[in-house]
């Protein structure tokens, strides 16, 4: 499947008048990427469906919420070897920020920072390892005070002023902050269910089959981390 990746050059400035203008240029180049299936099936029984039509209502939903959880793991963290589509957080082009001894609200900080300045983006999303969200969240003063919110309440899911969205597809011990408006993520064709006719093992068993095929493509990239608390950032630019 193809699509667009862009580099630019920004050169906007003031001139003097009957100055010629200064030169910015956009170098677009079309790219492809192989499109992946993520499926799952189950062997379900004829008298089943016959005597308890609902289940497999039940069946597909539950088998779709399986799909889901994995297809969301590999739009983010995704190696590109086939058959596993490319995550938005493993394309190369990306920068790192070093947690170091920063606290981990200082380091994602400075990594929202590389996404406006030297990713010219604007930060709008910080993506978690549950276990690692757990930790930030459970971060106290030195007399104890938790400092995102008193343990009776939920508390905010953001970091910064950025909304926090937690997934066990993200690599633990990694964060990530992204400008959402440079990655585009779609299902080509949605989720698809298939019942086949066909026997599976005896007469009485029909195969009931899920697919989807998830994609993220970035069209401008650009990633924060490190080795001990990577902090992620990209800034894939529009089509």
């Amino acid at each position: 499947m193809g699509y667009i990746q862009t580099t630019d050059t920004d050169n906007a400035a003031a001139v003097a008048e009957n100055t010629a203008a200064t030169d910015s240029a956009f170098v677009w180049t079309p790219t492809t990427d192989e499109v992946e299936d993520v499926q799952t099936w189950i062997p379900i029984s004829r008298n089943l469906l016959s005597d308890e039509p609902q289940m497999q209502s039940v069946i597909t939903g539950m088998l779709a919420k399986r799909l889901q959880k994995k297809s969301s793991g590999y739009i983010l963290t995704g190696t590109g070897t086939t058959p596993v589509p490319w995550g938005v957080f493993i394309r190369t082009g990306f920068q790192t920020q070093a947690k170091g001894t920063d606290p981990t609200f200082d380091a994602v900080h400075k990594a929202i920072t590389l996404v406006n300045v030297t990713g010219d983006a604007n930060a709008n999303l910080a993506v978690f390892h549950p276990n690692d969200w757990e930790e930030i969240r459970l971060t106290r003063t030195t007399d104890g005070i938790y400092i995102l919110g008193n343990p009776t309440e939920s508390g905010p899911m953001r970091l910064w002023g950025l909304p926090v969205v937690t997934s066990t597809g993200m690599t633990e011990h990694t964060g990530g902050v992204v400008d959402t408006s440079f990655t585009t993520i779609f299902d080509n064709g949605g989720l698809t269910v298939e019942v086949s006719t066909a026997r599976y093992r005896t007469t009485h068993d029909l195969p009931l089959l899920l697919r989807t095929l998830p994609r993220a493509f970035q069209h401008r990239s650009g990633d924060v981390r490190d080795g001990d608390r990577p902090l992620t950032r990209e800034e894939p630019s529009p089509c």
